[in-house]
């Protein structure tokens, strides 16, 4: 049988040093080292200025709210008490709004309720016209004569429901010139 291979040693990676790394000049090699030290220190002169003037920022910032801070506690209005203080009054707006409203409301409340008594005015009438016609009809003889009363109710019937609506018409336009 065939034995398994042996296992091979796995190589483990140490962790870099926080120390900055030695750069040593051999041979050629000399103008890539000095460049590389000269980027070195250009980074960390980039890295201190940069560093520098976040901090003159953040004080700047910080001394303008605290003026704008100050300028704000010297500018907000005393106390004063309510003695001292004449009763408010209602703005003119709301005062007029308030008439308006309440002025129109009645207008179309009063609009509205002489179109409602017209047409229980018109319902009685109605009725009391087609009782009436009943009655007659009632007292007929021929069908002839039924007939002709019977056209001239609804003739009646029509010519009142018409003035009926002219006579809305005009409440209704009544109601609106008001306004």
């Amino acid at each position: 049988m065939s034995e398994a291979p042996a296992a091979k040693p796995v190589a483990t990676s140490r962790p870099a040093a926080a120390a900055k790394p030695a750069i040593r000049a051999t041979g050629g090699a000399a103008p890539m080292v000095a460049a590389a030290a000269a980027a070195q220190t250009a980074t960390e002169s980039a890295a201190a200025t940069v560093e520098a003037v976040g901090e003159t920022v953040a004080k700047v910032a910080h001394d303008a709210v605290a003026a704008s801070v100050a300028k704000a506690k010297d500018a907000a209005p005393q106390p004063v008490s309510l003695g001292q203080l004449p009763p408010p009054r209602l703005p003119q707006a709301a005062t007029l709004a308030g008439e308006a409203v309440l002025s129109q409301t009645l207008a179309v409340a009063k609009t509205w309720g002489a179109m409602q008594a017209r047409m229980l005015q018109h319902a009685c009438e109605e009725f009391k016209a087609s009782v009436d016609d009943a009655e007659k009809l009632a007292r007929v003889d021929t069908p002839s004569q039924a007939v002709t009363l019977q056209a001239q109710a609804i003739r009646r019937t029509y010519e009142s429901y018409a003035d009926h609506l002219r006579e809305l018409a005009r409440i209704a336009n009544a109601g609106l010139k008001k306004d």
